[in-house]
């Protein structure tokens, strides 16, 4: 399908509002689709909105697009300067580290390689593993439970 630049433009800014996704500030809007739900619910939010613009996916198409990107976090740099450090200091006073996040593994495993601190993280689950991801307890739930502790003895 040829779509013209104004048309492509309109499908990408509807898209853009629809998942959370704020263009001026290159990052996502706080509580939207994009950084509330489980790749799931944004897999159904993608598919969705690209129908309700007259484009026909599907969300196996979809979720094979987003597989085609590779890995796209590689390059993103992690929100704390000198986590690795940081993260060391926490460890050497006997804190475990767990890192619950609702990206899928396959890009967490990425950032945290990126960022050089696989062997400091003690557990991780991430929004593919789970029913339902960030903003449900039940990741850091399994969490606490993998790790041994009480949901009151985090810092989260």
């Amino acid at each position: 399908m040829n779509l013209s630049r104004e048309k492509t433009n309109w499908v990408i800014s509807s898209f853009y509002s629809v998942i959370g996704w704020s263009v001026e500030k290159d990052d996502v809007v706080p509580s939207a689709p994009l950084s509330a739900n489980s790749w799931a619910d944004i897999l159904d939010v993608t598919a969705e909105c690209l129908a309700d613009l007259g484009l026909r996916v599907s969300i196996d198409e979809v979720s094979c697009w987003h597989e085609s990107l590779g890995d796209i976090h590689v390059q993103d740099p992690p929100l704390i300067n000198n986590l690795a450090h940081f993260l060391t200091d926490l460890k050497s006073q006997g804190i475990l580290i767990s890192i619950c996040t609702s990206d899928d593994r396959s890009s967490t495993t990425v950032c945290m390689r990126n960022w050089q601190i696989e062997h400091l993280v003690d557990y991780s689950i991430c929004g593919d593993e789970v029913e339902r991801s960030k903003p449900s307890r039940q990741p850091l739930l399994n969490l606490c439970r993998q790790a041994g502790v009480m949901p009151h003895e985090c810092l989260v």
